[in-house]
């Protein structure tokens, strides 16, 4: 995520110039099946979803005004190494990511 601040940082407009928007996928297990969270970046803020494995679970869209500093990346970023404190593992991710 280190280089999508430094390449936002370079071009702030340079979300519009990606394929599709940067996202990630943890899961961890659990005695009851296991878990998953993923987040997607998005130049507005960033989407949320949470849950038991195999199911849709919640989603929340968090607005750039609720990020971190107004950065959905900063965020992203700080959320995800809460996640991975919390013992979940990455399993799929697209775009420049940890």
């Amino acid at each position: 995520m280190d280089s999508l601040l430094a390449r936002q940082s370079l071009d702030p407009a340079f979300f519009a110039s990606l394929p599709s928007p940067p996202w990630l996928r943890l899961e961890k297990d659990t005695p009851s099946g296991g878990k998953f969270w993923s987040c997607t970046i998005q130049e507005h803020g960033i989407d949320l979803s949470w849950g038991k494995r195999n199911t849709q679970g919640q989603r929340l869209a968090l607005a750039i005004t609720r990020c971190n500093r107004g950065n959905p990346i900063r965020e992203a970023r700080s959320r995800v190494f809460g996640k991975l404190k919390e013992g979940y593992r990455l399993v799929s991710s697209y775009g420049p990511l940890p």
